[in-house]
């Protein structure tokens, strides 16, 4: 709240000859109305809620825009105790001031989806195994959703369902993975949770699918949910050539876009210890929040706006490998999609 000056303009007294009565009164009568003026703000003032405090923004529509980041050594370690100082990062090219920095590992709403169809059979088992490692190093008040999906979507409503599909899971038909995707972003979407999470363990394959590459595309951008895949491929899964397809790749580009990690299994021994790596990589990401400089010009500016996070270590082996975002839309009312 600003208090306006009160300011006296535009007029000349001609005379000097004013008597000190006169000047008395006209002093009263200003000091009355000034205290009138006062006495109603400071009445106004008391109706009111106090002013929300927050760092100065750019323009109407600005809010907090928060990254969550992970950081990886070169040889694949996961990279922790960083101070804020060792991070830089760039919206559309420009130089943001970092506004808030956390280390700490708070609740967040995840999503599991798991592949049932029909080319998990041999691997179903690990799977599950990994599904369960992956709960177990997670922060324990976490909140979890989780799905199957072969030619269907079916969602896990309970942990008591959880645990009677992991001790006993079964497979069939054809793989519906984007749809999978699909609604497990959306289901994200609705949740208030400000850190969310989707992991997906499948073997890449999809072939029953009605949402395309384009529009799960489109929906990752908007959702701004990091994704997180363990991809069970190789031939010594039982994989022939003609099985093989480009979903893998679709998926790795995905989780890129969005800030997670894609991860291969090799051998279905590692699928518990990889999705157990993904779960504590979850816990040790940084949380970085700034106010981007560029503001909104207006209620329809909604573009893509471009991030870039770099961070600078001595004594870590480098070079170090950043996951985050690469970008988010903004609406007009100042909320990312």
């Amino acid at each position: 709240m600003f208090l306006r000056e009160l300011v006296i303009s535009g007029r000349t007294i001609k005379s000097h000859r004013i008597s000190f009565s006169s000047l008395i009164s006209f002093s009263l009568v200003l000091v009355c109305a000034c205290a009138s003026m006062v006495g109603a703000n400071r009445q106004a003032l008391g109706s009111q809620e106090p002013p929300r405090q927050h760092a100065p923004i750019v323009g109407d529509w600005v809010e907090l825009t928060a990254l969550h980041v992970s950081v990886y050594d070169r040889d694949g370690k996961l990279v922790d105790g960083l101070q804020r100082e060792a991070f830089d990062i760039f919206e559309d090219g420009a130089r943001q001031k970092i506004a808030m920095f956390s280390h700490e590992d708070e609740p967040a709403t995840v999503g599991l989806l798991i592949d049932t169809s029909g080319s998990m059979t041999s691997k179903i088992h690990a799977a599950t195994e990994g599904v369960r490692r992956f709960i177990q190093v997670s922060n324990p008040k976490n909140n979890f959703f989780a799905a199957s999906f072969g030619e269907h979507v079916e969602r896990i409503a309970t942990r008591e369902e959880l645990d009677a599909f992991l001790t006993k899971p079964a497979t069939s038909g054809r793989t519906a993975m984007l749809d999978a995707l699909y609604l497990g972003l959306v289901e994200l979407q609705s949740t208030r949770n400000s850190r969310k999470a989707l992991l997906i363990i499948s073997d890449g394959e999809d072939n029953h699918s009605r949402y395309n590459h384009n529009e799960l595309r489109k929906l990752a951008k908007e959702s701004g949910v990091p994704i997180y895949g363990l991809i069970l491929v190789g031939q010594s899964f039982g994989a022939t050539q003609e099985e093989s397809s480009n979903e893998p790749e679709f998926l790795a580009d995905l989780c890129k876009l969005s800030g997670g990690k894609l991860v291969q299994a090799k051998a279905l021994s590692e699928v518990p210890n990889l999705a157990a790596e993904i779960g504590i990589a979850l816990k040790k990401q940084y949380l970085v929040g700034y106010y981007p400089t560029n503001g909104i010009s207006g209620p329809v500016d909604a573009h893509w706006r471009k991030i870039e996070v770099k961070v600078q270590s001595k004594g870590e082996r480098g070079p170090l490998k950043i996951y985050a975002p690469t970008g988010y839309f903004r609406s007009a009312d100042g909320n990312i999609l």
